[in-house]
């Protein structure tokens, strides 16, 4: 089979590239790349430089992200790796995106057409999915980081037989995974902080009803240095037990654990002593915010059209109001049923990202208050 190419395009947003794999490429350049051991080739085209300005009302796109392998498989993953390394910070943007059509069974046939988008994402595209061992393998990653973090804290022989901790995604309904983190190789043997090392990570099957997993990883960059970047190959039997390569963008530490990007997503992950997660039991919830029951631009714009008043009643899916972005107009639905409190915003408004256009109240506390 010939070479293959795979291009994608990024829009609302004008920063350098950076990274591991593609990092300081001028406008149009060729170079070669080695993107976690999958040598092909990146190019990167952009036309902003810094302090740039971007209006929200033409077409954004000012990148350009071109991968050429020997085939289109090798194009298509050698692209995955570099999205994973492109860092953007600052607005939003669609790398998440472009990240998920990297593993579309479609795209990666080449059956795309003009209805591709709807047809695969036909209720719109509400971020990435992780498949249950890219969200294992998140955990791992989050647990040698983690690792990494506490070596530097503890004397080698307290972690030569392992380091207890519990990792979580900080989002509701994900799961708590106990898991003990333990260097491979010689019995209290580990390698000078910067240099590559390998860890087993150990999940589930300690009587909680989790059901037993394992990772081993290489980890050949801690996240923790200047790059920011965690990389690592890593192997399971229950994923076929080859190595793969795996990117975690490091955006920084919290306070019981960290924020990542993978798979084109932020992430907050909680990593802390099982002790420290136990305790958490018994703190408050935090207060709701103001804006929990407004409807917020998805994107900066232009409101064109509100379809609702105050005290109206609106169903799951009602049409809400007009949105109008990179010359397209997007309409904007209710997420559950409600009564409209209040309009926050105008027809003729120019909205920012994140900007309230109407507030609500729930229908059954609307029913209350009507008694």
């Amino acid at each position: 089979m010939g070479s293959g190419v795979v291009s994608t395009s990024f829009g609302q947003f004008g920063v350098r590239p950076g990274g591991a794999s593609v990092s300081d490429v001028e406008p149009g350049n060729w170079v070669e790349v080695d993107a976690s051991t999958m040598a092909g080739t990146v190019r990167v085209d952009d036309g902003v430089e810094e302090g740039g300005e971007i209006s929200i009302h033409y077409d954004p796109m000012v990148s350009k992200l071109i991968t050429h392998g020997r085939d289109r498989d090798h194009a298509r993953e050698l692209m995955s790796a570099a999205l994973d390394r492109y860092h953007v910070a600052g607005v939003r943007h669609n790398l998440n995106f472009l990240r998920t059509l990297m593993n579309n069974d479609r795209f990666a046939a080449g059956n795309v057409a003009t209805s591709f988008i709807p047809d695969e994402f036909p209720t719109g595209y509400l971020g990435h999915e992780m498949s249950s061992a890219e969200r294992l393998d998140l955990i791992a990653a989050a647990a040698a980081l983690q690792f990494s973090a506490e070596r530097s804290l503890l004397p080698a022989a307290a972690l030569a037989n392992g380091l207890p901790l519990s990792v979580k995604l900080d989002a509701e309904g994900e799961a708590e995974h106990n898991l003990v983190v333990a260097p491979l190789g010689a019995p209290g043997a580990l390698p000078a902080v910067g240099e590559p090392f390998a860890l087993s990570v150990e999940g589930g099957g300690d009587g909680d009803g989790a059901a037993a997993w394992s990772r081993a990883l290489t980890v050949r960059s801690s996240g923790l240095g200047a790059s920011s970047l965690f990389e690592a190959d890593v192997a399971s039997e229950a994923v076929g037990g080859a190595a793969r390569p795996l990117a975690v963008q490091v955006h920084g530490k919290k306070q019981l654990g960290w924020s990542v990007v993978a798979y084109g997503m932020k992430y907050d992950v909680l990593a802390r002593s099982p002790r420290a997660a136990a305790l958490t039991s018994f703190m408050k919830a935090p207060a709701s915010s103001a804006l929990t029951n407004s409807l917020l631009s998805p994107m900066p714009g232009t409101l064109l059209a509100v379809a609702v008043a105050a005290g109206d009643k609106v169903a799951i899916g009602q049409s809400l109001c007009t949105v109008e972005a990179m010359k397209m107009q997007n309409v904007l639905v209710a997420e559950r049923d409600g009564v409209v409190k209040e309009v926050l915003a105008q027809p003729g408004a120019v909205l920012a990202t994140d900007q309230p256009i109407l507030s609500f109240v729930d229908a059954k506390a609307a029913a209350a208050e009507a008694k």
